[in-house]
């Protein structure tokens, strides 16, 4: 093969193994930006997903599925931020701090995709039960906990909306903590 082949070749190999960014259009109408736009957000965080679905998982145990708390080690204790699919991704153009990556990527740091199938399992039925008992029991804490859970669910295409920040991460904590050990309690109905 001449040198012109062997590139082409290992170009080719290069191009299966690493992902890519999709090629972007520019929109020439207002109505065509508006749809690039809003399809662009609803659907950015699958595309890092896929992408994240090419490299290797390295696992974090519990601390890489909030943007918080990678920050916080990261920043003060050890870089754990490298060992993130979000990080993986930036060689390959897919910026960390800019694009998305969706929810299931973010609980992916922790226990890789396969893993992700019982963590989004156990996060319904939790979400059920704490719906039940803010109709039926009316508890407050419920109640409460109850918003963060349809945040995290209107966000699941985009991130980790729960676990992005100091507020909404230790808010919806300490929420699920207070529901926990006053649960079994009989809380006056209004």
């Amino acid at each position: 093969p001449t040198d012109d082949e062997e590139e082409e070749e290992e170009e080719s190999q290069q191009g299966s193994q690493n992902p890519t960014p999709a090629p972007q259009k520019k929109p020439t109408s207002k109505l065509e930006k508006l749809w690039m736009s809003g399809s662009s957000y609803l659907t950015q965080g699958y595309y890092g997903m896929s992408q994240a679905l090419t490299v290797d998982w390295t696992p974090m145990y519990g601390l890489g599925n909030s943007m918080f708390v990678v920050n916080i080690i990261s920043g003060n204790i050890h870089d754990i931020d490298q060992y993130t699919y979000q990080k993986k991704l930036e060689p390959f153009g897919w910026d960390s701090d800019v694009r998305w990556h969706s929810i299931y990527t973010w609980i992916a740091n922790d226990v890789s995709f396969y893993g992700v199938i019982v963590v989004m399992l156990l996060i319904g039925l939790v979400f059920g039960m704490m719906f039940r008992d803010a109709i039926a029991k009316k508890d407050p804490f419920a109640r409460a906990s109850v918003f963060f859970y349809i945040l995290m669910m209107l966000f699941i295409p985009c991130n980790n909306q729960v676990g992005q920040t100091a507020d909404n991460l230790l808010g919806f904590l300490m929420l699920v903590l207070l529901w926990l050990v006053f649960k079994k309690q009989n809380l006056p109905q209004e």
